[in-house]
């Protein structure tokens, strides 16, 4: 799941109190994260250009009459027959080939030259495992959503979020998430999954002590996930709270009050520690 996991607060033994609440760690990226900051698919015309190129330098390397299919297969990401008399051969690849280092095309022309060698499969292994984030998920089952809490609504908050703050063009989902039930060490308050577009809040937020503005907050900033996205920067790492991000949520008229009340560590306590039921 492509999902923006950002909002967390980590309890630690031995560190200083001041320190246990850590709101925006980039340290908790993990593959879903990767697969929202993936580039997206590149427009036909400059796919066709892509896919023209790579089909020229097959040919020319292995000096076989090739014709070149581009999928989006989810699970054959290569895959090659040859006619009996070694003149042409069918070669279908994932379109994540079409952008693939000169390394990779070179191996690539080995293996049709030679459809049985093993040479390259560590190399091809690598190469598809860095670009599993270009492969198409499987649309998601539809999601039960939950929004009206026991003591918040989280529908009603971000209605008039957007209205407030983002024009009414934030167009995505909300709701509550799941609880275990148990004691807490870490909890992620709240998490943006682009590819569902869907917005889910951590129902330990859903108690009678936790004040109304605080659950806005973590809603407004979910939604400016919604709005910015997560950028790319020149060392080609995600950034999930770029500039412009972190901008945005100062000039949240409640932002100074609800970070407040979230780093108080007796607050933090009492939505780590099991709930009552």
């Amino acid at each position: 799941m492509g999902a923006n996991r950002i909002w967390t607060a980590v309890s630690q033994q031995g560190i200083g109190m001041n320190r246990q609440l850590e709101l925006f760690s980039a340290d908790l990226m993990d593959d879903a994260i990767q697969t929202t900051c993936a580039p997206p698919a590149p427009a036909p015309d400059e796919q066709e250009r892509q896919q023209r190129m790579l089909h020229a330098d097959l040919e020319a390397r292995t000096r076989i009459a090739i014709n070149l299919v581009i999928t989006d297969n989810k699970s054959t990401m290569m895959s090659l027959r040859h006619r009996p008399d070694g003149t042409k051969a069918q070669v279908r690849l994932h379109r994540m080939f079409l952008v693939a280092p000169q390394e990779v095309r070179n191996a690539l022309a080995h293996w049709i030259k030679h459809p049985r060698t093993r040479k390259h499969d560590t190399l091809f292994r690598q190469y598809i495992a860095a670009q599993r984030h270009t492969i198409k998920r499987t649309p998601p089952q539809k999601i039960r959503l939950i929004t009206q809490g026991n003591h918040h609504d989280l529908d009603a908050m971000m209605r008039v979020l957007n209205q407030d703050h983002f024009d009414n063009k934030i167009d995505v989902a909300i709701s509550w998430g799941r609880d275990n039930g148990k004691a807490l060490r870490s909890i992620r308050f709240g998490a943006y999954y682009a590819e569902d577009r869907l917005i889910r809040i951590h129902p330990r937020l859903d108690q009678s002590f936790v004040p109304a503005h605080v659950v806005r907050y973590i809603v407004y900033h979910e939604m400016l996930h919604a709005r910015i996205g997560i950028t790319r920067g020149r060392d080609g790492r995600c950034h999930l709270h770029p500039p412009a991000f972190k901008k945005a949520e100062k000039r949240y008229p409640e932002y100074d009050r609800a970070v407040t009340w979230l780093e108080d560590p007796a607050n933090l306590r009492r939505i780590l520690r099991r709930p009552r039921q």
